[in-house]
């Protein structure tokens, strides 16, 4: 019963129409009953253009029978193989085998379908895994790419910096060596820029004017 509503509701999803199980043979408390097996999509309320996601289950309850007389009408196939003289219990057992065999047929159509839909969406999400893979790649070498050239550009401020350092080195070796020499001379001086702004004087140069080093910078006047 539970593969044939399986089945059967695969189908009405699929298909989106009113599928019938005539003549269904279910287990009821150690005995077996027939009944007729009904599926409809039923619309969702308050919206009519929203895709029917309900469906209506209706098991009606049939004699043995009117069982076999529906279910024969329902499977033209079965006629061939149902003996005239056959009493109602074999007619049944035959209709009910068939029944299972072409419920069993279709529940693997029905998963067949379902697998190639699996595979299909599988197969995409590999390519897009793939494409993510390859679009990682090539960030991945843009950035190693710019990792080296960093690298590079970091050398050459270090080589830069080096430079320069040597460069204040060798300003700051000539700078004491020239106040050494000037305040070895003994001569007042007073250096001046074009504006007549102080820029530095010699300590003799205090003893004549009256210097002090914050005065660097301001007007000789």
């Amino acid at each position: 019963m539970k593969q044939d509503l399986t089945t059967r509701l695969h189908k009405v999803v699929t298909h989106k129409k009113t599928v019938h199980c005539l003549g269904l043979k279910v287990k009821t408390n150690g005995d077996f009953t027939y009944v007729n097996l009904t599926i409809c999509p039923v619309a969702a309320p308050y919206s009519q253009n929203i895709e029917a996601r309900l469906f209506l289950i209706i098991l009606e309850k049939v004699a043995v029978p009117q069982a076999i007389k529906e279910a024969s009408t329902a499977i033209s196939e079965i006629a061939d193989v149902v003996c005239s003289n056959a009493d109602d219990e074999t007619q049944a057992l035959i209709i009910s085998l068939r029944q299972e065999l072409q419920s069993k047929e279709e529940y693997l159509q029905s998963t067949h379908e379902e697998l190639e839909t699996s595979n299909e969406e599988l197969k995409s999400s590999n390519e897009e895994m793939q494409s993510v893979n390859e679009e990682m790649q090539s960030t991945n070498e843009e950035l190693e790419t710019s990792k080296e050239e960093l690298q590079s550009v970091n050398e050459e401020l270090s080589t830069v910096n080096a430079e320069l350092q040597n460069k204040v080195t060798d300003l700051s070796q000539i700078n004491n060596d020239m106040n050494n020499l000037l305040a070895g001379t003994g001569i007042a001086t007073v250096f001046v820029d074009h504006h007549l702004g102080i820029l530095r004087f010699t300590p003799t140069a205090t003893k004549i004017i009256n210097l002090i080093q914050s005065d660097i910078g301001r007007p000789v006047a």
